[in-house]
Parts: C-alpha cells; structure tokens; sequence
C-alpha cells in the first residue's frame, strides 16, 4: 500500500515548493536544459531525459521568482549573476531531480556564458541499506554533499572538500534512517542542486 506523503524540494531563491504524492518505486529521470540571453531576458529550454508528458517543470531565476513550463522565459529587473535553477518531478513514476546553471548579466545586458551545472542522481530509489549518490559539476570548487529530512534537519553530511571539476560517486548509509523523505543537497562554489531519496526498510 503507498503511503500518502507531502514533500518539499529546496529551490534556490524561491519558496518551498510541497508536492503531495504516494511512494512508489522510481524511475530513473536526469534534470538538464539550455539557456540563451538577449538584453535581460533569458529563455530556457529542458533537455531532461527520463520524462514523460506529465513531468512538470520548475525554474528558480534566483532572484526570489519562479516560473514552470518545458520551456519559457524571464526577464530580470536589474543586472547581476543569478543560479538559475530547473526542477522536474514525475508523478507517476516518483522520480525529481533538478540542475542549476549560473549566469551574469552585466549592466549593458550582456551576458558572461560562464556557467557552473551542477547535476546529481542517486541510486538505488528507494533504499533500504545504502545509497550511491552520483554528481557532477563543471568547475572546481569546495564540495559540500548533505542529506536532510523532510523537516529541514541535517542527517548526514557525506562530502566536505575542495573537488575539480568532474564526476564523483558517494556513499550514502541509510540503513539507520527512519523510513519516510529525505533530500540530498550538493553545493558548489553557492551553486545548489537538490534531489529526493525515499527510505524503505
């Protein structure tokens, strides 16, 4: 029987986002998109693979606004670099996962295409005993790779150093976790990405 769950993604400079579902197993889906700038507005496309026509799309613009579609745009009030961020979730299959991508506007509206994409899976979903997280990331810079509970509380902290660029696996020991949702966080030089992790014992 699934249980009936309420759960909350953690959106870079927007509100929590609390979705309510039943547990069920996951397929595997992977968050990814492109973006181009013209002045200062920016248009996003998702690219993610593993979706289906009921995947629903959030983009955080960092700047405390939010959107949704597979593909849109948005145009910022002032210049600045912001993390924009795309999360996906699959309601029939359970699966979220989401990536972000830094980008600077300058004053003339011009754009630095420099960017850092952050992309994180774990596996298997869900676990009874351990998980594999995988990540990647597109720049050097101080790794930090935490779990949280449903509540907001720290769990676990399952990587702390400084990393190049590159993708890296990391072991996840949840046989002592109570049953339920948990989200695992990785941060990149203030870039984030968040993904889901649901425990069954």
């Amino acid at each position: 029987m699934p249980m009936n769950l309420f759960t909350k993604a953690f959106l870079p400079g927007a509100a929590l986002l609390f979705i309510g579902s039943a547990v069920h197993a996951q397929s595997s889906c992977t968050a990814s998109f492109t973006y181009s700038i013209t002045g200062m507005t920016i248009n996003v496309v998702s690219t993610s693979t593993g979706v289906t026509p009921n995947t629903s799309y959030t983009w955080s613009w960092g700047d405390s606004q939010s959107g949704s579609g597979q593909s849109t745009s948005y145009t910022y009030a002032a210049p600045g670099t912001y993390s924009v961020c795309l999360i996906i979730y699959e309601l029939s299959t359970f699966c979220a996962d989401s990536a972000c991508a830094t980008v600077t506007i300058g004053s003339s509206g011009i754009a630095d295409f420099s960017k850092t994409l952050l992309t994180m899976n774990v596996s298997p979903n869900p676990s009874n005993s351990q998980a594999v997280i995988g990540y990647s990331s597109t720049a050097e810079g101080e790794v930090l790779l935490e779990a949280y509970d449903m509540l907001g509380n720290k769990v676990a902290v399952l990587e702390k150093e400084s990393k190049p660029a590159g993708s890296y696996e990391a072991r996840f020991d949840t046989q002592g976790l109570p049953e339920g949702i948990y989200f695992v966080k990785l941060r990149v030089n203030g870039r984030e990405a968040v993904t889901k992790l649901t425990v069954l014992h």
